[in-house]
């Protein structure tokens, strides 16, 4: 596969850059995604979409299926990726990908300092040349892709596919699964209210998945319990906890001063 990226030094900043699963996915979306959109047996993949799936995945980066779920699963987390999935493939929109590959912004960039060090006319034409070359010779590569290149990073769709609106309505009720034991199961939209409201919603998520896996307990709707108690009873543990972290600095001074044995 031909073509380039651009990839940013503020991505040494990026929350995930130190997971090592996670980081090797979203580059590989990255490279993977779609430059610009493209109709593929009735079907439009926008620029900055892929359309793959987990196995596929796992065998392009090197990963197990089950680490690809979790890499992938982060990332729509924090809001980086979403995915549509189906029962013959997984559409991923990177969902700030104009951010991640914004070429004209770069060159905006690059002609300001041109501009500022008072280049000849000379040298901004030849650079100027060489900007839209390397367009030119991205946006063919990008259209020229053989078979072999697409088969590689989409799955066959049947032609009786249904539309991508009803795709996109019926993605809003999917739950996804959450905690290290995978029991909260969450709606994407149910997420991000919980990130929205509570600053603390990781712990909340992690109290309810463990909580399940020692009792067994069902519920309707792991949103609403973790709004109904799970709030009050992880406010409850950590007073408590605090607690007893006073109690113990209090008995250290008394020992400090030999009041204790």
């Amino acid at each position: 596969m031909e073509g380039w990226i651009t990839l940013q030094r503020k991505m040494l900043e990026w929350e995930w850059y130190s997971n090592i699963n996670v980081k090797i996915v979203f580059l590989h979306l990255l490279l993977t995604a779609n430059y610009k959109d493209k109709k593929w047996k009735g079907i439009e993949i926008k620029r900055g979409q892929v359309v793959t799936s987990y196995s596929n995945l796992a065998d392009d980066v090197g990963l197990t299926v089950r680490q690809v779920r979790c890499a992938i699963d982060k990332l729509k987390m924090t809001n980086e990726i979403t995915t549509k999935p189906t029962n013959k493939y997984t559409l991923i929109t990177i969902e700030k990908y104009n951010y991640y590959q914004n070429v004209e912004q770069e060159n905006d960039i690059q002609n300001d300092t041109q501009d500022d060090k008072q280049m000849t006319n000379k040298g901004q034409t030849n650079d100027n040349q060489m900007t839209i070359k390397c367009q030119q010779h991205n946006k063919d590569n990008n259209i020229n892709k053989d078979n072999k290149e697409t088969n590689n990073t989409t799955i066959a769709l049947s032609e009786a596919e249904a539309s991508t609106s009803d795709t996109a309505k019926a993605s809003k009720q999917i739950k996804h699964k959450y905690g290290a034991y995978k029991n909260v199961l969450l709606k994407d939209q149910e997420l991000q209210a919980l990130q929205k409201d509570f600053s603390n919603w990781e712990e909340l998520i992690i109290y309810l998945d463990e909580y399940i896996e020692m009792k067994g307990t069902k519920y309707k709707s792991h949103y609403m319990a973790i709004r109904k108690w799970v709030v009050d009873a992880v406010k409850r543990k950590n007073n408590k906890n605090t607690n007893i972290q006073n109690e113990n600095v209090f008995f250290d001074i008394l020992r400090n001063e030999g009041k204790m044995e």
